[in-house]
């Protein structure tokens, strides 16, 4: 049943990556506090595979609910993000062009896919190794 729920969330995950959506699978830290509550260590907290498959099991669930009561066109609170500023947007296509990388942001605007690109473009590039 495992091996089916993984092979169902990578399903997921994919389909998210081509409709737009940007993975924000970096390392995480855990730190690490003393009796008193005091932060004495930072380490990385390690993501396997039955955390990845609870998260994307997650979004699933938050997308079917608020797809749901979209068709029923009932009343539902839901989180929106704003979108970047232009200027900033502009500001980043120039910083990463000084370091080889570069990004379509059209009049400032900037879709989550050409995010998506650059953190693929950055991740298998050879710096990073």
């Amino acid at each position: 049943m495992f091996r089916l729920m993984k092979e169902l969330a990578d399903i997921l995950r994919k389909k998210r990556h081509r409709r737009g959506a940007i993975d924000f699978d970096f390392p995480e830290s855990k730190i690490i506090l003393n009796e008193k509550g005091r932060a004495v260590d930072i380490c990385p907290r390690e993501r396997n595979a039955a955390t990845k498959i609870i998260e994307d099991f997650m979004l699933m669930a938050n997308e079917t609910v608020a797809e749901d009561y979209c068709w029923q066109e009932m009343p539902f609170l839901y989180r929106t993000h704003d979108k970047p500023d232009e200027e900033k947007m502009k500001r980043l296509a120039t910083f990463i062009n000084n370091f080889g990388y570069t990004m379509r942001v059209p009049g400032g605007v900037i879709h989550p896919k050409e995010v998506q690109k650059l953190l693929d473009k950055v991740e298998g590039s050879p710096r990073r190794r």
